[in-house]
């Protein structure tokens, strides 16, 4: 186990969340930043000294900072407290590293060009499965729509959501508030057919359907 603290600036609330998230499910310790309840200016200058020196604490007691820079931004108050975690002989990690070690899930670019190959008429299903949900979710492509559902061999028929295309289900929320564009990067593995992983299998895959993953 670690104790990590997470930096970064604040308009990355949503990526700081996700990756506390996984380093939590990982078995880590994380320490967040205060979320301020007004805006900066509203603060005396004390305020700020303070809120910046009890950042500082959470840092000195970690074995470890995770630098959110998506995109690579990084701020001039972010700079500073990587320099004082190097001081301290902090490990310093970066947002943008984990994502890159996430990159042997495929892009939703390439699951489209694989999906759209498959054939309606048999209704291939595809199972997926989430690092941070208890429960897997199965795609179903049919010839004039595309479900989603739980993974389960009891689900209602209001628990299998219909969409008129991988699209429109890729960018709107479903069951279990999941929206595949925000949660791309939390899938850990793809199934097709319950047999293919598109992670380790991606050669039987080319063999099969000639698509390059």
């Amino acid at each position: 186990m670690k104790i990590i603290t997470i930096c970064g600036s604040y308009k990355f609330k949503k990526e700081m969340i996700s990756i506390a998230e996984r380093q939590t499910l990982q078995g880590n310790c994380v320490l967040m930043p205060n979320e301020l309840t007004k805006r900066k200016e509203e603060y005396t200058e004390q305020e700020i000294l303070l809120i910046e020196k009890m950042h500082k604490e959470k840092i000195k007691v970690s074995d470890a900072i995770l630098v959110v820079n998506v995109d690579n931004y990084i701020g001039n108050s972010t700079k500073q407290e990587i320099e004082y975690a190097k001081s301290l002989n902090k490990e310093i990690i970066y947002y943008t590293d984990l994502m890159k070690e996430n990159d042997s899930m495929i892009s939703y670019c390439k699951f489209k060009e694989l999906f759209e190959v498959l054939d309606a008429n048999r209704a291939p299903e595809i199972e997926i499965f989430f690092h941070n949900r208890k429960d897997n979710y199965i795609i179903v492509k049919h010839i004039d729509h595309v479900t989603f559902s739980r993974e389960g061999k009891e689900v209602a028929k209001d628990e299998v959501i219909k969409f008129q295309s991988l699209d429109e289900l890729y960018n709107n929320k479903t069951i279990d508030d999941i929206c595949l564009k925000e949660e791309w990067n939390n899938i850990d593995d793809i199934l097709l057919d319950f047999t293919f992983s598109l992670i380790e299998d991606k050669k039987e895959i080319y063999n099969i359907y000639g698509i390059v993953l």
